[in-house]
């Protein structure tokens, strides 16, 4: 099924599909011979909006000639607080899911789109999740990117400093002008090693089997609609397939998931994380407020 065949990826995560064993897939690791890391400032804050704030006015006063910002933030609800509250609304674009779209559209927000394209941008242009990969940027002018993480308002909007990060400046194939992460963090986020989350995974499977053999097994309709409602409120349910088989691209990409969140326990973490990251060079800022 895979004779010549290749996955390419700038930012790799680990497979575990038994398949590429299988099929004898080599992992080949291209390094370039200069020097490509890249600044980024990494703002820590308890007051994300007063940091973006901050931050928007410093990199608009900065220079004679202001570039266009680009902002990554996967929530729709945190971009239309921040356009609302600092008055951006007549100078942004939003790129987003269709049922984002839809629900900007309820707030009378016309500027959203599911499909990138170079003359819908405004001054301030704002992508979800879904344009985090897989779409190319090219600008005349090279942008500031500002990445925005706020743990306490959404979980998922965490951003992996190993993969996220990588790929959110990569969109803009000829070079951007700065990078800023501003983020909080929540020391009640759950740590575990990659061996731990392996366990929880092996166990939640164990746990699956079981109550599928009970489902298989029944011999009344009340009994088996009870196993099936059990089991699909089962957490290894979310890592099969329509087919009821094992997901594995679901399972790698929930073990890279739940890796993510240690980074967001302290500001230490997120340091550590950039400053463990072959592509980049961190400096950070502090900004606390009341």
């Amino acid at each position: 099924k895979f004779d010549q065949k290749a996955l390419v990826s700038a930012t790799p995560i680990e497979l575990n599909d038994p398949r590429f064993k299988e099929q004898n897939f080599q992992t080949i690791e291209i390094q370039p011979t200069f020097d490509y890391k890249k600044e980024i400032w990494l703002h820590h804050t308890n007051n994300t909006l007063q940091a973006f704030k901050d931050t928007l006015s410093k990199l608009n006063n900065e220079e004679a000639a202001p570039l266009p910002i680009c902002v990554f933030i996967n929530s729709t609800d945190i971009i239309y607080s921040l356009m609302k509250q600092l008055d951006l609304l007549e100078d942004s674009a939003v790129f987003c899911a269709p049922k984002s779209v839809d629900k900007l559209g309820r707030n009378k927000f016309t500027n959203a789109y599911e499909q990138y394209s170079i003359d819908k941008m405004k001054w301030y242009n704002f992508f979800t999740s879904r344009f985090f990969n897989a779409v190319d940027i090219e600008l005349e002018q090279k942008p500031h990117v500002i990445m925005l993480t706020d743990v306490y308002f959404a979980e998922h909007t965490m951003i992996d400093p190993y993969t996220d990060a990588i790929q959110m400046v990569g969109r803009f194939r000829n070079g951007v002008s700065s990078i800023t992460h501003i983020s909080n963090v929540k020391e009640g986020i759950p740590q575990r090693t990659k061996e731990e989350i392996k366990g929880y995974i092996v166990c939640s499977k164990e746990i699956y089997r079981t109550m599928k053999n009970f489902y298989d097994c029944a011999t009344d309709r009340a009994s088996r609609d009870a196993y099936r409602a059990a089991l699909e409120s089962l957490p290894f349910n979310k890592m099969l397939d329509r087919n009821g088989r094992e997901n594995w691209f679901a399972i790698d990409n929930y073990i890279d998931e739940e890796l993510m969140k240690n980074y967001y326990y302290d500001k230490g973490s997120l340091n550590e994380a950039y400053d463990n990251c072959d592509s980049f060079i961190s400096y950070q800022y502090g900004f606390y407020y009341s």
